[in-house]
């Protein structure tokens, strides 16, 4: 599980663990620990070392059950060690090696300036606690799957017109040109992972709720859905939180723009407002923070990949509006103001998705400029995302009300350009 830092150079991993740096001499004078009253090892101080910036504190020598975060270089209390802690809590590292510290919860030896471990998992100087934990790691096969996809249209595959995933429930429209599938199909996979296709269990329309809870007549929650994710888990994917600013409806609201430009502008600038209103509110962190909370327990041995919404939209209108279609507004078209509107707000979206699930542990692979070239408005053979109408519509209106689901989405080319860069971001992190 992501369940230290989000990204660590290789690099920064051997340094961490080559370059160990004793920032104080250990003392074994006997002291009364305070929650036992006997007679204990004074603590040794340490510092935090090697991780992107946070060190997640666990409750017990396991990922999981997180009490609090440190920062890097943050000096550490150690009390005692122990090597029968849970193993690979990221990166695949394979040591049991945890740190209990003074003030309470412990601490994966890896992240700590403690001299390295010998070949029986301790460091030198540092005492082992009295009694061992056992190992979390569990034999039991629970049935789960080792590769998961999670999330919305935009990770179901919603935009290829190609919904034929063999669970596909109907209304997901969920693919096997999407980038969860489409990486296992052009790339080999890591060997910690092994030879296999992801359960995909993106659907279209959902929500951050519909991760960890049942809403409306998606299936949901899709952390206990088909029984995929578990102890055998080893990478989830998952897009999701752009239903929650509800940008489906803004643009529902604001393309079919049969009215005067003030209209349009008007349109735009309240919808707009509302969404980042609700991207700076508390209520979508803490679901994001939810989604991502529930994801790593229910699998806490899996490397969560979240990515980033590529920004389908143009960077400046082009010299003729008309030539982009419909897919600009029907009728009246979006002003330049109104498409730096909707570009800030879709950049708002993804740092607030970025930095909660950077806090929460996992992996950011950030798409918001995977599409830049290939937008809504270039030629149709280098798109990478549908406009209005565009593609293989099954209807002839002036309605965007009667526009179909796969509207403003990836094709499957840029489906295929972000399993490239899930490839690509796997295999740097984690290693092959």
């Amino acid at each position: 599980m992501m369940a230290f830092k989000a990204i660590v150079p290789a690099a920064a991993i051997i340094l961490s663990a080559a370059s160990v740096v004793l920032t104080g001499t250990p003392a074994r004078a006997c002291t009364t620990d305070p929650g036992t009253g006997e007679c204990a090892s004074a603590p040794a101080h340490y510092n935090v070392q090697g991780t992107d910036g946070t060190l997640v504190v666990q409750r017990n020598p396991h990922v999981g059950d997180p009490l609090r975060e440190l920062k890097e270089g943050d000096e550490v209390a150690v009390v005692c060690q122990t090597t029968d802690g849970g193993d690979d809590p990221y990166d695949g590292l394979a040591s049991h090696t945890w740190d209990k510290l003074a003030d309470g919860g412990w601490v994966y030896d890896h992240y700590v300036t403690t001299q390295a471990q010998g070949t029986d998992g301790r460091s030198p100087g540092v005492p082992p606690c009295d009694s061992e934990t056992p190992k979390t790691t569990s034999a039991t096969d629970d049935g789960s799957q080792p590769f998961v996809a999670l999330g919305d249209s935009y990770a179901a595959g919603t935009g290829t017109y190609q919904d034929d995933d063999p669970g596909n429930t109907g209304n997901c429209h969920r693919s096997t040109a999407t980038y969860s599938w489409m990486y296992p199909q052009s790339y080999h996979l890591p060997s910690w992972l092994g030879d296999t296709r992801p359960v995909l269990l993106a659907c279209n329309g959902a929500t951050t709720h519909d991760i960890v809870e049942k809403t409306g007549d998606r299936p949901s929650p899709q952390v206990t859905d088909r029984s995929a994710l578990g102890a055998n888990t080893r990478l989830v994917t998952l897009t999701i939180g752009g239903n929650d600013v509800k940008f489906a409806d803004i643009l529902s609201n604001c393309i079919n723009g049969l009215r005067s430009q003030q209209d349009v502008d008007d349109c735009w600038n309240k919808n707009l407002t509302e969404a980042d209103a609700k991207i700076d509110g508390p209520d979508l962190r803490n679901s994001l923070k939810n989604a991502y909370t529930a994801i790593t327990a229910k699998a806490p041995k899996a490397h969560l990949v979240v990515l980033t919404y590529p920004d389908v939209f143009p960077a400046r209108l082009p010299a003729n509006a008309a030539d982009c279609g419909d897919t600009l507004g029907y009728g009246t078209k979006m002003s330049q103001p109104d498409l730096d509107r909707v570009h800030r707000t879709w950049h708002k979206l993804n740092a607030l998705i970025t930095e909660v699930a950077k806090q929460a542990g996992a992996a950011v692979l950030d798409e918001e400029k995977a599409f830049a070239g290939h937008d809504i408005c270039t030629d149709a053979g280098s798109r990478y995302a549908n406009g209005l109408m565009q593609g293989r519509h099954d209807h002839n209106t002036a309605s965007f009300g009667a526009h179909d689901d796969e509207s403003y989405h990836p094709t499957k080319a840029g489906y295929a350009r972000e399993a490239d860069h899930l490839a690509h971001f796997v295999s740097f992190t984690w290693g092959n």
